[in-house]
């Protein structure tokens, strides 16, 4: 066997994958849920979208036949971002965070997602019970949890690569994005003011840099799982960022052992 056939056909818990099923399927409603509401002067296929939308997202996070569903409602995002955003003229459509949201749910159609915590899920163990069976086993081929940690790697990645420029290593595209949001067109009269925006430029370049690689690595993980969250709580106090650090958040699932996740779960409800 392949080191491809053994990474493709490794098995491991399907909790982890049903936990981030469920906080994406949240995300999508938070971010896309009002406009996607028929209220909202929706008209031809925006309709259309609107009616996937929401048979996708709801099958989504109930776990209904949910690698389809994943499917259908990352393809209805892509092409509300582009049909709606890109060429529609709704700008608050077109963003880093709803293209990342969106194909992480995408992502999850190539996920055993719906092995636990779902419909699917109760109606597999009713069924087996009603046969005299053990319950199906919460366990499948989990090998696309990698590509989404990947994906987590290249928003890292290249938004260090965007951040090597003298205009933001010199703490003046900070200091612009704070008197945009604080302080209008008054420059602060803090002591220190500029120095701690180099500061806080070449900190985020570098915490970027190391969470790239950081997060693939068993020695390193822990502390980088908890240096990106406090980076993306800061982000997400200091900055309109909508569901990007919440959706970054919930990524880091992917880089979780989902077998050590599954035993935390049992430790957590008290089973052995």
């Amino acid at each position: 066997m392949t080191t491809l056939d053994r990474w493709l056909l490794h098995e491991g818990s399907t909790r982890s994958a049903a936990l981030l099923r469920i906080l994406l399927g949240l995300l999508v409603w938070v971010r896309w849920g009002a406009w996607m509401r028929p209220t909202h002067s929706l008209e031809g296929w925006q309709l259309a979208l609107a009616a996937a939308f929401w048979v996708s997202s709801i099958g989504f996070v109930l776990g209904v036949q949910a690698r389809g569903m994943a499917a259908l409602l990352g393809g209805t995002l892509l092409a509300a971002y582009w049909g709606e955003g890109v060429f529609g003229g709704h700008p608050h459509l077109v963003a880093h965070h709803t293209y990342l949201l969106s194909w992480s749910v995408l992502l999850m159609s190539l996920v055993p997602c719906d092995r636990s915590y779902s419909v699917s899920r109760w109606w597999a163990v009713r069924r087996a019970e009603a046969q005299g069976r053990p319950a199906p086993a919460e366990r499948g081929a989990v090998w696309g949890l990698s590509l989404l940690a990947v994906q987590v790697s290249a928003v890292y990645l290249w938004g260090t690569y965007d951040k090597l420029d003298p205009a933001f290593l010199s703490g003046e595209r900070l200091e612009i994005i704070f008197m945009a949001l604080y302080t209008g067109a008054d420059y602060p009269s803090l002591p220190g003011f500029h120095i701690l925006c180099v500061a806080a430029a070449w900190v985020t370049v570098l915490l970027e840099a190391w969470l790239t690689v950081a997060l693939w690595h068993p020695r390193t993980r822990t502390v980088s799982l908890g240096l990106g969250l406090a980076l993306h709580l800061l982000f997400y106090l200091g900055m309109p960022v909508h569901t990007f650090s919440a959706t970054m958040a919930a990524l880091y699932l992917a880089f979780l052992d989902p077998d050590a996740v599954h035993r935390f779960l049992d430790e957590l409800q008290g089973h052995p």
